[in-house]
């Protein structure tokens, strides 16, 4: 092998390897333009949003496909990366794939400036459920601090009474 194709090879091993990790991501995830064109997508993109391949995506606007909108949501991270300069991470909560997920938006940067957008979106349905759940629980003690045994009584006769009106 020659020298001249040493380096060849190894960006050509570099891509692949990128690839590999990308698409290993367990998260639907995709590589953005700052115009909201998807340039690529993992497999759980792609599964998430009930695509043939990744190629029919490639190209078109990631917001048809996740918010099924014709515009970027009003509380999209990648319009707000693009406001704070397309500089470090920006994230929100949003309703896509059918659940609540945390979406966050990451500039790479390279030698021509902004390359791209990394943007990846976390499932967070059962973690906000369990949340919400928690905070219901931690709600009940306030309202029963307070009820003497005799004022349960009562209550509980008096809605037992209009039940059966």
């Amino acid at each position: 092998m020659g020298t001249g194709q040493r380096p060849v090879k190894e960006e050509k091993d570099a891509k692949i390897s990128w690839e590999h990790i990308f698409q290993a991501i367990p998260e639907p995830a995709f590589i953005l333009d700052t115009e909201h064109n998807i340039i690529t997508a993992n497999k759980a993109a792609v599964t998430a949003l009930g695509a043939r391949s990744k190629d029919v995506l490639t190209g078109t606007k990631c917001y048809t496909h996740v918010h099924g909108t014709f515009s970027p949501p009003p509380d999209c991270p990648l319009e707000a990366l693009k406001n704070a300069g397309c500089k470090g991470t920006t994230s929100a909560e949003m309703r896509a794939f059918g659940g609540l997920y945390s979406i966050s938006c990451t500039a790479v940067a390279g030698e021509r400036g902004v390359e791209g957008i990394v943007h990846i979106a976390t499932d967070i349905t059962k973690a906000k459920a369990a949340e919400e759940g928690l905070r219901a629980e931690e709600e009940i003690p306030v309202y029963i601090v307070g009820i003497t045994d005799e004022d349960f009584f009562e209550r509980a006769v008096a809605e037992d009474k209009l039940r059966r009106i």
